[in-house]
C-alpha cells in the first residue's frame, strides 16, 4: 500500500470475500475514507474491493450492475 501511495492516492484492490474489511479502514488511515464493495455471482458473495482515493463514489451514491 505505501509503494502505491508513492504514485498515486486512487488505489482499487479486489481482494477475496474473508478479507478484513477492519484491517482496510486502517489501511485509509486517520480522517481518510475506504469505500467496500461486495461482489456477488449467483447471490453468493465472491469477492470485495475496496476503492481509496478519488475512486470512491462519495456521498452514499449507490450504483447497481445488472
Amino acid at each position: 500500500m505505501q509503494v502505491s501511495r508513492n504514485i498515486t492516492h486512487d488505489i482499487a484492490f479486489f481482494l477475496p470475500k474473508n478479507a478484513d474489511s477492519e484491517k482496510l479502514t486502517a489501511l485509509a488511515g486517520q480522517g481518510k475514507q475506504v469505500e467496500i464493495e461486495q461482489n456477488f455471482l449467483n447471490r453468493k458473495l465472491k469477492t470485495i474491493t475496496a476503492y481509496f482515493g478519488d475512486l470512491i463514489l462519495g456521498d452514499g451514491e449507490t450504483q447497481y450492475f445488472y
